[in-house]
């Protein structure tokens, strides 16, 4: 069994990671799993600034919707886009 790691933790880590872009497909998977994941949190505005800094693959697929929602997150003060509530008129599918 696996639980979420809290966000707090991530930041550093991911930090430690940033000069080996090996990692950098991993954090972006990270950071992707802690936005749309119905358990995951994130800090929108922190996760923004670590999302710029990744070298990822140009075929690297996906790469602008955690940025967009992130964005979103971020303008609307919510931490997780499945639970964090949507702007109004909109539904989840």
């Amino acid at each position: 069994m696996s639980v979420p790691v809290p966000w707090d933790l991530k930041p550093e880590v991911y930090d430690r990671l940033m000069d080996d872009v090996r990692w950098h497909k991993w954090i972006d998977i990270s950071i992707y799993r802690s936005t749309f994941d119905f358990r995951g949190k994130v800090d929108p505005v922190a996760a923004l600034a670590i999302h710029a800094r990744l070298e990822l693959p140009p075929d690297t697929q996906g790469v602008e919707e955690p940025r967009e929602r992130l964005a979103e997150m971020k303008r609307l003060g919510i931490t997780n886009w499945r639970r964090g509530g949507l702007p109004p008129g909109e539904t989840r599918d």
